[in-house]
């Protein structure tokens, strides 16, 4: 339905504000240069710039009215900060900080004038779209804001819209004098624009439409829609009552028929009169119109299964699998069949995101949140990450301290994530004995990264299949669900194969526990990818690797640069030693493959290393042929390489949507890869069990883990992109099956 259609004209106005860096209106904040000032109603954007800086390498934050740093501004290193551009969510008071105890720079802040509309929700099974237009084309930009005060809509973009230059160029490098072109984000002049929120929470919101920083246009007249599209509760339960009927189905070897709200098709009262059926088991859910098809059924001995309750009931009395599956029915384009699909395998209940309270809600907070905090790195968005506190916060009130900036965010926002979601299993009798695993069905854009990662630790693991359209979705799941079959398709199932850039080769991590251990991720990676059978090709040279790939193998490990998480790092052939080795190696200190220890790649010479952006890779790979890919490089398990992998034929994929931090990530890919490889743990329980040493567990919520020294240190966002239940290929324990006939 239609909330409101508005016209209005916006001037293009601006006011900049100048302060040297030495000026007394600059306060000392926790060891940072800061600049306060305030932002009032008028304005509809903030840009903030650090200028001057005569090589300085300073980080630029800006802190907003909710005491959090809600932009970044880091790239390119060694050069002012120019970048920065934040619709203001809230107006208030907010603070340029500069990340230097010194004083030789500039602040300059400019804000641009916008227009802001107030819309409300009371739905929470909704979509909330806000469309402006215009007749001349222009930078007008229109966001939504929840009642919090988040920023929600729209997503940040992967690529900053920069040209991707060809294979083995780099994308904004020092050296070729051309960082600016991808260190911002590039808007183009439009005629509309649109933001859109799926399951908008309750209350008030904000649309802001303000013109993006390089407008040239003096006034932009513009018209304002807003629309809240209410989902069908008959298809939302409809679809998931229909979705756990085809588990039921399955898991008793029964023909699944379908009813509609005129009763029963004609194909299926011919179907049951042939079949010789006399008793039915029939689903429904509360809003579901089923009267009819009921009284069209009493001539049958009739088992209704009504409430969710009832369907868990009887598919836990059929199931050994502690295993769930969650799908999300907000785009419209019909997941709740592929996730019957991967329930039906398993024997789990097909449950819908929209019903655990407002998990979704934070999830979409989070990632948004992580986008406009990033900044773009070689024209990738490396995005930024929540706050975090090494006590609870009123233990720093208490103790007369000024608590961290962000109220520790990292905290209570990924618990408000999983504390919806375990009430919700627990009330449905779900939370039994040992870790769930639970696969969620939906597309990244639906049901985004945080909240797989979130229900990860020592209660359950979650793991997601990120198909992009119905048919692709479908593909990914069958390709799972047949593995164990179809990786005997792959002719060199028994290779293994790995690119070991950025790795360490030593040194001690102290973990959550107390334990301190050794990071060899290099070494260990090696030896497990050699057992069983399996024979171990590493690579550091880009075509070797590319034939290794096309060729087939069944795993691959990566440990490199993300480089914003754009593309694939490799050993430069055009410097230094060109030779091919299991592991990268510095040829810039003389080293050669065979040198033994770790090594450390860097964007610029001496140290360059080669890159090729993954759209070269999409272009140039073929057949995966079901590779497990485990790919440990910063951010870039949120943008491209997921897609990339698995729709040219990998079985799952995990890797890192935050910032890997070299010896701590390493040690945990050691001990993965050793579970995985060695000891034949599924994916999902392996990302899962060692959670609370590194990083904490907010399925548990252990103040071991959620204050513990490593988890302060670690930034990652570890992701799993496939089936948590999923064990990988070992040639030693695993037998190609036995085709049988079918008596069908």
């Amino acid at each position: 339905k239609e909330v409101f259609t508005k016209s209005a004209t916006l001037p293009v106005t601006t006011k900049v504000i100048d302060v040297r860096g030495d000026s007394s209106k600059v306060k000392d904040f926790q060891g940072q240069k800061t600049y306060p000032f305030w932002i009032g109603k008028k304005w509809g954007a903030v840009s903030a710039q650090l200028l001057n800086v005569n090589g300085q390498n300073i980080d630029l934050s800006l802190i907003g009215p909710k005491y959090r740093e809600d932009a970044t501004d880091w790239w390119p290193y060694n050069d002012d900060r120019e970048d920065m551009f934040y619709p203001v969510a809230l107006p208030g008071p907010y603070a340029a900080v500069a990340a230097t105890s010194g004083t030789n720079f500039n602040f300059r802040i400019t804000l641009y004038q916008g227009d802001r509309y107030k819309i409300k929700v009371d739905n929470e099974d909704s979509a909330l779209r806000v469309t402006i237009n215009s007749e001349q084309p222009s930078k007008l930009m229109v966001y939504l804001v929840d009642p919090y005060g988040n920023i929600r809509a729209p997503d940040m973009p992967s690529w900053n819209g920069a040209p991707i230059k060809p294979i083995h160029e780099w994308n904004g490098n020092k050296t070729g004098g051309d960082e600016r072109t991808y260190s911002h984000l590039i808007v183009n002049d439009e005629t509309s624009r649109s933001a859109v929120v799926n399951h908008p929470m309750k209350g008030t919101w904000t649309a802001i439409v303000v013109p993006y920083k390089d407008e040239k246009s003096s006034s932009i007249s513009y018209t304002i829609k807003a629309e809240i599209r209410e989902y069908n509760p008959e298809r939302l339960a409809d679809g998931i009552a229909a979705a756990n009927g085809a588990v039921i189905a399955s898991m008793k070897h029964l023909p699944l028929l379908y009813a509609n709200k005129d009763g029963l098709p004609d194909e299926t009262s011919n179907a049951l009169k042939s079949l010789g059926v006399s008793r039915v088991t029939f689903v429904t859910l509360p809003n579901s119109n089923s009267d009819a098809a009921l009284s069209d059924l009493s001539g049958y001995n009739v088992k209704t299964l009504s409430t969710m309750q009832d369907i868990v009931n009887a598919i836990k009395e059929l199931r050994s699998e502690n295993y769930i599956t969650v799908t999300s029915m907000a785009t419209g384009d019909g997941y709740f069949a592929q996730a019957a699909y991967l329930a039906a395998y398993h024997g789990s209940p097909v449950l819908r995101v929209g019903e655990m309270g407002k998990a979704y809600h934070w999830a979409d907070a989070i990632a948004t949140h992580d986008e406009y905090k990033g900044d773009y790195y070689h024209g990738c968005l490396s995005t930024g990450h929540l706050s975090r506190a090494s006590k609870p916060i009123m233990d720093y009130i208490k103790n007369g301290e000024i608590p961290p900036i962000g109220w520790d965010e990292h905290l209570r926002w990924f618990s408000n994530v999983v504390k919806p979601v375990q009430s919700y299993i627990d009330n449905l009798g779900l939370d039994e004995n040992g870790r769930e695993h639970i696969g969620v069905v939906a597309p990244r854009h639906d049901i985004r990264i945080p909240f797989i990662k979130a229900l990860t630790g020592n209660e359950s693991a979650a793991g997601q299949l990120i198909g992009i359209t119905p048919a692709e979705m479908a593909s990914y799941i069958e390709r799972s669900v047949l593995y164990p079959a179809i990786i005997f398709g792959n002719p060199y199932r028994n290779y293994t194969t790995s690119s070991l850039m950025n790795f360490a080769d030593g040194g001690s991590v102290g973990l959550n526990n107390g334990e301190r251990m050794d990071a060899y991720n290099g070494r260990v990676v090696k030896d497990v990818f050699s057992l069983y059978g399996r024979q171990y090709r590493g690579h550091c040279i880009w075509n070797n690797l590319l034939y290794e790939f096309n060729r087939g193998a069944s795993a691959y490990y990566y440990v490199g640069h993300g480089t914003g998480g754009s593309g694939v790092e490799e050993h430069p052939i055009w410097g230094g030693i060109g030779m091919d080795g299991w592991h990268g190696y510095e040829y810039w200190t003389g080293k050669t493959p065979r040198t033994p220890g770790g090594a450390w790649y860097d964007p610029e010479p001496p140290r360059q290393y080669d890159i090729v952006h993954f759209k070269w890779c999409d272009q140039l790979w073929q057949n995966l042929h079901s590779m497990w890919v485990h790919f440990s490089s910063c951010t870039t398990a949120w943008h491209f390489a997921p897609d990339v992998y698995l729709s040219h034929g990998a079985i799952a994929y995990y890797g890192n949507c935050g910032t890997g931090i070299l010896g701590y990530n390493d040690l945990w890919d050691q001990i993965e890869e050793q579970d995985i490889m060695k000891y034949g743990y599924s994916i999902g329980d392996t990302a899962a069990k060692e959670k609370w040493k590194f990083e904490r567990d907010f399925t548990t919520m252990d103040p071991t883990s959620i204050y513990g020294s490593c988890s302060m240190t670690m930034e990652s966002l570890l992701t799993l992109y496939g089936d948590p239940s999923l064990t990988i290929y070992s040639p030693a324990h695993w037998s190609m099956p036995i085709a049988i006939n079918s008596q069908l």
